[in-house]
């Protein structure tokens, strides 16, 4: 399990003063003596097969030539003199980490297939599982997105992820790491399971793990972070592909402007553009801009946020790529295209019917409210 570890006893013994032996206390009881001058020490209890007993050099240190977890323990260090007898004690921590790799794969659910099935190393533990406070154990997990049947296949990711056999037990965090920490700053709700197997080293995994990539903080990636309880181990698993699903998380874009068309009656007609997994849009190709035309329809006012009103209104937007606000587009007297400033979409204006082009109603502004007032039509019955 482990070899050529040694547990150092520093002392230094006054010019005047002389050693006389050396002993190491696990728990309170005496596993390690040495005497002064003596070729070999005397080893009992626990530490019995565990260490050299003819270490050579450095006899007064314990030289371990194997390790097992019954080992982990208080030690403390007893050098008496002639003149009396110091003491100091050690927490040794007895950590193993297993010789399989971490294991982390995302796949995209339109691509997705088991990435640790069937004839999986792991397979070959029997142990029993814990789950981790609100992860589901057997079935995939559904993160942040209800049901199956509402998810979208191209940007839904599927995490599977494993630790190699660890002990003692570690903490395990998953979620989403930030380069700015290099950690997990944002954990999973759901999805991580342990299992301690019979020599009681535990294994932490995700299977078919559910996520929306639109919940994935832009820039961040999915990872874990693995830690052992009163130890400096520490290890971060993140994954990147490098390309497709890094470029679907990192994706800025423009607002979709389906909710204004919705909430406010505007019509909207996208030219060279796509909707991205952020519900954002962005150019199809990326040397020209994503284009959108907006306007109200037939016999609607355009009202803006500051009570004024226009009929007949449109507006032509462009969204360049990597930018992640619209330009409205204006045409000069040479007939050239420029773009302005970037746009709100919230100063966009909502469209209100009105009764016919030659009749329209008058606007009368109170405050934010715009009210439209449109002639009185009796019709006979």
């Amino acid at each position: 399990m482990a070899h050529n570890y040694r547990l150092i006893c520093d002392f230094h013994v006054g010019y005047d003063d002389e050693l006389e032996e050396l002993v190491w206390d696990l728990n309170g009881m005496t596993v390690y003596t040495w005497v002064n001058n003596a070729p070999y020490p005397s080893v009992q209890g626990k530490l019995i097969g565990h260490v050299q007993g003819m270490p050579g050099s450095e006899p007064e240190n314990i030289h371990f030539s194997s390790l097992s977890y019954d080992l982990e323990g208080n030690y403390t260090c007893k050098v008496r003199t002639q003149k009396g007898t110091a003491e100091r004690s050690f927490y040794l921590h007895v950590v193993e980490i297993g010789e399989s790799p971490y294991e982390t794969d995302v796949t995209l659910l339109s691509k997705h297939q088991p990435s640790f099935g069937e004839g999986s190393k792991y397979n070959l533990y029997d142990g029993t599982d814990y789950d981790v406070p609100g992860g589901p154990e057997d079935d995939p997990v559904l993160l942040e997105g209800g049901g199956e049947n509402e998810e979208d296949p191209g940007c839904t990711l599927v995490w599977d992820f494993r630790t190699p056999a660890i002990y003692p037990r570690p903490n395990v965090t998953c979620g989403y790491y930030s380069y700015l920490h290099d950690d997990v700053v944002e954990p999973l709700p759901a999805g991580l399971t342990l299992r301690q197997f019979t020599n009681g080293s535990w294994q932490a995994f995700l299977e078919g793990t559910h996520i929306e990539v639109s919940r994935v903080p832009p820039t961040s990636r999915l990872g874990c972070s693995i830690g052992i309880p009163d130890t400096s181990y520490r290890k971060i698993v993140k994954f990147e592909d490098g390309f497709t699903i890094d470029e679907l998380i990192d994706t800025k874009g423009c607002p979709a402007l389906e909710r204004h068309e919705t909430t406010s009656s505007l019509r909207v007609i996208y030219l060279e553009a796509q909707h991205t997994c952020r519900d954002t849009v962005v150019p199809t190709n990326r040397n020209l801009p994503a284009k959108a035309a907006v306007r109200c329809p037939l016999d609607h006012a355009a009202v803006f946020p500051d009570g004024s009103m226009e009929w007949d209104w449109e507006a032509q937007l462009a969204c360049g790529d990597q930018e992640d606000a619209w330009r409205e587009v204006t045409e000069t007297e040479d007939g050239r295209h420029v773009m302005g400033d970037a746009l709100d979409v919230e100063t966009l204006p909502i469209c209100v019917i009105g009764v016919n082009s030659g009749d329209r109603p008058t606007p009368i502004v109170w405050g934010s409210l715009v009210l439209l007032v449109a002639p009185l039509l009796l019709v006979p019955s």
